[in-house]
């Protein structure tokens, strides 16, 4: 069984070599994370996933979209814990093809364009939204 940071290892080392080939082609890669449901979400953060996109983001630039924001805390916005729903993706494709920003969730992470120079104000900003999570929850 391969432990949570075997697996972000090995996730990262893909995503590098995917880069790899897209850029030996002339391919543009284009990455972004999934609103995850909140509670998938704080499950992730358990387990490393800030490591995870500290690890993204030296590899390649990516579009986030995971955090605890309007999106991923109403239920409303998913199908199941696993899915969200066509209008979440619609707003996904606003964001990466259209270049529009939606200030309230861009202010909660909710689609920023993320690379090296940035990922710590990411990562800054998800550990905040995290702490508040924990706080309310005691």
């Amino acid at each position: 069984m391969i432990n949570y940071d075997e697996g972000i290892r090995i996730a990262l080392r893909d995503m590098r070599e995917i880069k790899k080939l897209c850029d030996e082609n002339n391919i543009e890669l284009i990455v972004f994370t999934n609103p995850m449901y909140y509670i998938t979400h704080v499950r992730s953060l358990e387990i490393g996933y800030l490591n995870f996109l500290k690890g993204l983001a030296d590899i390649t630039d990516f579009y986030n979209f995971s955090g605890l924001n309007e999106i991923t805390m109403n239920n409303n916005n998913y199908i199941d814990t696993s899915h969200y729903r066509a209008e979440i993706g619609d707003l996904i494709i606003d964001v990466i093809w259209n270049g529009k920003k939606f200030d309230g969730l861009y202010n909660q992470g909710f689609g920023m364009k993320i690379n090296r120079d940035n990922i710590n104000e990411l990562i800054h900003l998800l550990k905040s939204q995290w702490q508040n999570y924990k706080s309310l929850q005691n």
